[in-house]
């Protein structure tokens, strides 16, 4: 049986609503966990960044790990 492992890193936006946007995977060892990271992370709430007392828009990257036996 094949074990495949690794991290995917994905990069977007949170928006002044909270709300992800333009997610991009920069790393990845396997499509099917690219699909299943950004399917995640567009489900993802977030409190908006607040700059000066104003929210603004804000770049994230966060890291998947997945292993599958």
């Amino acid at each position: 049986m094949m074990r495949i492992a690794g991290v995917v890193v994905i990069q977007f936006v949170v928006d002044t609503n909270g709300k992800v946007l333009s997610p991009v995977v920069l790393e990845s060892p396997d499509p099917r966990f690219s699909k299943a990271a950004v399917n995640a992370i567009l489900q993802w709430e977030f409190l908006p960044a607040v700059k000066k007392g104003k929210k603004v828009n804000a770049w994230m990257r966060v890291p998947f790990t997945f292993s599958l036996n």
